[in-house]
């Protein structure tokens, strides 16, 4: 018997506090920043988003023990329910990649 997908979490479980957004001259000053793709290549941060949109994650380091399970947690999010909306989940951390497959 075949278990149904776990669900992803839909809603904030305790309040945080709201950031200001950034300005825009912020977010092309950091699209022009470089990060380390997959294959070890240098490229602008903005590429990650340039075409498709994108939910952008950052984690202290891949080697902590909450920004794993944080990442295992996004890695329930069925891939379907992304390829609808057309969104691209982007995870950037402090140490060696890791792809959610």
């Amino acid at each position: 018997m075949s278990r149904a997908p776990l669900c992803p979490v839909v809603q904030q479980l305790r309040p945080v506090s709201v950031a200001p957004r950034p300005e825009p001259a912020e977010l092309r000053e950091a699209a022009h920043c470089l990060v380390v793709d997959a294959d070890g290549r240098r490229i602008p941060f903005g590429a990650l988003f340039r075409r498709q949109k994108a939910v952008v994650v950052f984690v202290r380091n891949f080697l902590c023990y909450t920004c794993k399970e944080y990442v295992e947690d996004l890695a329930k999010v069925p891939r379907s329910y992304l390829q609808e909306a057309n969104v691209r989940l982007i995870v950037i951390g402090q140490s060696s990649y890791h792809h959610i497959k």
